[in-house]
């Protein structure tokens, strides 16, 4: 990975950061940070946890479609464009 920053950094994750932080290490996926820091965030323990998480992030501004998941009995359903 190439990682070369032309402007400032944000001090703070944004929750979109945290919630996809969160779903790598719950898939086991090593993060490096460029700054030894524990940012003190864990896997998630379950799906329903995860459609939790995700469906009460505050929603994009209006022209913007929202990434929403929706789980029913025999299917779960992620709702968004690319």
């Amino acid at each position: 990975m190439l990682y070369s920053l032309q402007v400032e950094e944000k001090k703070s994750q944004t929750d979109t950061n945290i919630f996809w932080t969160r779903c790598l290490y719950t898939i086991w996926v090593e993060v490096l940070w460029k700054e030894n820091i524990d940012n003190g965030l864990k896997k998630f323990s379950c799906i329903d946890e995860v459609i939790e998480v995700k469906n009460s992030m505050r929603r994009p501004p209006k022209w913007n479609v929202p990434i929403l998941i929706d789980k029913y009995d025999d299917r779960i359903e992620i709702s968004g464009r690319l």
